[in-house]
């Protein structure tokens, strides 16, 4: 069940027991609002992911996590313009916080990692044992709002590991859309595809972070659907904040998986980009594709709000379909 805590209740639930706390660091304020929200508190392990390549505002936010007080702590150094790099960091990652919180309460902080790294993050840790990690929750520090744009220019789509789909030649292709506020992203993966059919989904006003930002969203999403009239199929609405609700809406709407070559790509949250990789893990059909580019907004990228979203993963795990396996799998 998600939690929806003001950060006051998080500290609260943080010193009622020692708790691990696994995070990605990076430029934005919010990838370390939960370090700062809790300076005097000592983690039991701390396991920390940056970018390689870091500019000298994210140097800032990790410098302020050096501070951070654990008993243990480990990191990991990510080469965001090498997707296998990536993934081999996040498994030796995944696998030292395991060898130290099998079992125990800990809280992993998803905030800032890229969409490529969490989907590849939760196919890593579906792989761990269920019982290892009953007690693991993630976090999510909502926004309060996001910035007139986001990112720069498209570098490279490509299909997300460990969700590569199947495509046949004899198919036509059908691109699902979770879109958020990027449309110049949506617009590349779409040119890339040159889908015939297009299925474009926005978060739904009850289940949004806030009401600008769902305006936001359906101000850009109405922007693509009439740039792209001709090859909408349907549109759909999804939960901005409930992984397992966009799994079983995606399911809903897509149908029939084998009647095209299905490649999605989530634009949206990262809860709801979580939900997009559970149908993927459930759909071997499916492709999940990124695009990276070659900047972010870093001055005004997003503020953070006053909320943080926890979900236990045992919720989610419910949903995926990967069996209890041990680290070597």
């Amino acid at each position: 069940m998600i939690e929806k805590l003001e950060f006051d209740a998080l500290g609260t639930t943080l010193r009622s027991r020692p708790f691990h706390f696994f995070a990605r660091v990076g430029f934005e304020t919010r990838s370390t609002e939960i370090i700062g929200r809790t300076p005097h508190y000592e983690w039991t392990s701390f396991t920390c992911f940056v970018s390689k390549n870091r500019s000298k505002v994210a140097q800032k936010n990790v410098d302020a996590a050096s501070n951070v007080q654990a008993l243990d702590r480990a990191d990991y150094e990510l080469d965001t313009q090498d997707p296998i790099q990536v993934a081999r960091q996040l498994y030796d990652g995944v696998h030292h916080f395991h060898d130290h919180a099998r079992g125990a309460p800990a809280l992993l902080d998803i905030t800032s990692f890229r969409r490529e790294e969490l989907l590849v993050l939760l196919s890593l840790i579906g792989r761990l044992p269920r019982n290892d990690v009953a007690d693991w929750h993630l976090a999510y520090v909502g926004a309060k709002f996001m910035g007139e744009w986001l990112s720069g220019e498209v570098t490279d789509v490509r299909s997300v590991l460990g969700y590569p789909g199947e495509a046949r030649p004899s198919k036509s292709t059908r691109l699902v859309i979770l879109m958020g506020f990027e449309v110049s992203r949506a617009r590349r993966i779409i040119e890339s595809y040159e889908p015939k059919e297009i299925v474009l989904g926005m978060g739904r006003k009850a289940d949004s972070i806030n009401d600008d930002l769902y305006a936001r969203n359906k101000e850009l999403f109405d922007q693509l659907g009439r740039e792209f009239k001709e090859s909408i199929e349907s549109t759909f609405e999804f939960s901005a904040r409930d992984p397992v609700s966009v799994k079983k809406e995606l399911t809903e709407v897509i149908g029939d998986p084998t009647r095209a070559n299905l490649v999605i790509a989530p634009l949206h949250t990262k809860l709801s980009t979580i939900g997009a990789g559970l149908y993927g893990a459930s759909e071997p059909l499916a492709q999940i594709c990124y695009a990276s580019v070659d900047e972010y907004n870093e001055a005004a990228y997003s503020a953070p709000g006053t909320d943080v979203y926890l979900i236990p993963l045992k919720d989610i795990f419910e949903h995926h379909p990967t069996s209890d396996a041990g680290p070597g799998s």
